[in-house]
């Protein structure tokens, strides 16, 4: 009945009177779906995870994988990592492969095969340090090698030639030094052609650009022997690409996310971009200078951990925030494409904070985090949000 309501207010018939349009809405809100806002949190829609969830991804058949640091989904055990059905139940077609560590990205393959990164030791009782990859079935993939990295892995990017380039805390891979970004073969095999740039921290976020050039964020301030801070774009050989300007990042980003015209969203924990006053979100030209036309939003204070750019150039950000601009937003907010907040999405109320995001096909979207609550419902750790078209900001959508 609620999806039935939904329909007909998002798109009514020609004939059908505004105030029989406004009677929907009414019904609406007494069946606990508020539109007033922009979205909602899907009641029907409640995996339960029983721990944080820090990666989620959507198979074409609209099965959802997440990967995370939870032992069970909806109370039957899954440790780390599980497939769900659309409506959120666990699928139990997807086996447990036994993953001993934690799962920080979940990466599918167009082949249907999953790779994984994190802080892991073994997959289905064999040595898998920090990356591996698992069969449709969720079994592990033994012709995918272990790379033996020796430190956690936060990104994983697909390359369309299947090579496999990973971001995190490590030094090395195999035998071969390789700090922080390397690059792998499809069989698991280190890419020895792949530069080490000796990166000096932690990569937390990959990107890469249409032209084939990889954009890498994280608390680093040295690439190279250079004093790059926070964000650098690499030549696709893993080269330093110098025609990037050094954007002087003073602290950390945890969030990239590229607009179609070139220019980059990042967002994070620091108070300066360039020297100028940029409160945890920013962005930057292609050439790597700061945006000074994308307005400072100032989240109170707190991390930016995702940030999704829609297709009308609105953008997704969330994190542990609680306010922008000064206006409650709750972990989860919607910037204007200058940056300044969309005050027609309100405030979603999560709980907790927020770590991932992820768009499914049909514009809905999933959340995954740490929080116990949103939106009103109790909701552990992983919801979906309706995002619905705004029916109260200039009456209802007609056709």
């Amino acid at each position: 009945m609620i999806q039935l309501l939904v329909a007909l207010a998002k798109r009514p018939c020609a004939g059908l009177s505004r105030w029989m349009a406004a009677l929907l809405g009414c019904l609406l809100i007494l069946a606990g779906i508020s539109h007033a806002t922009g979205q909602s949190v899907d009641p029907t829609f409640d995996p339960d995870a029983s721990g944080s969830v820090f990666s989620i991804v959507t198979q074409p058949d609209g099965k959802i994988l997440i990967g995370g640091y939870f032992g069970q989904i909806g109370g039957a055990n899954r440790p780390v990592i599980a497939r769900l059905n659309t409506d959120g139940s666990l699928d139990p077609t997807f086996f447990d492969p036994q993953v001993n560590g934690t799962i920080n990205v979940v990466v599918l393959q167009p082949d249907g095969r999953i790779l994984i990164g994190g802080d892991l030791t073994t997959v289905g009782g064999q040595s898998r340090k920090d990356v591996a990859r698992l069969n449709v079935d969720g079994s592990l993939d033994t012709s995918f090698v272990d790379p033996n990295v020796n430190g956690f892995v936060e990104a994983i990017l697909l390359q369309a030639d299947g090579r496999i380039l990973i971001g995190g805390g490590f030094t090395q891979v195999g035998v071969q030094p390789r700090n922080a970004i390397a690059r792998l073969h499809a069989d698991g095999n280190l890419d020895t052609t792949f530069a080490d740039l000796q990166i000096s921290s932690t990569v937390r976020r990959l990107v890469a650009q249409p032209d084939g050039k990889i954009l890498a964020g994280g608390p680093f301030s040295n690439v190279g022997g250079q004093p790059y801070k926070g964000v650098v774009r690499l030549h696709a050989d893993g080269t330093l690409d110098s025609g990037f300007s050094n954007p002087i990042v003073n602290g950390t980003v945890y969030a990239l996310a590229l607009q179609s015209d070139g220019k980059l969203v990042i967002g994070g924990v620091f108070a300066q971009v360039g020297g100028q006053a940029r409160t945890h979100i920013a962005r930057l030209h292609a050439d790597g200078m700061l945006d000074s036309g994308f307005v400072d939003s100032q989240p109170d204070r707190s991390p930016v951990y995702a940030a999704i750019v829609q297709a009308d150039g609105g953008i997704l950000v969330a994190g542990e925030f609680q306010a922008i601009n000064g206006q409650s937003r709750s972990r989860l907010a919607r910037l204007q494409p200058d940056g300044s907040l969309d005050t027609d999405f309100g405030d979603i109320a999560s709980g907790w904070t927020i770590y991932t995001m992820h768009i499914q096909p049909d514009d809905q979207l999933l959340v995954g985090g740490r929080f116990t609550t949103m939106g009103g419902y109790v909701r552990h750790r992983i919801a979906r949000v309706t995002m619905d078209d705004r029916l109260f900001a200039d009456g209802f959508e007609s056709e």
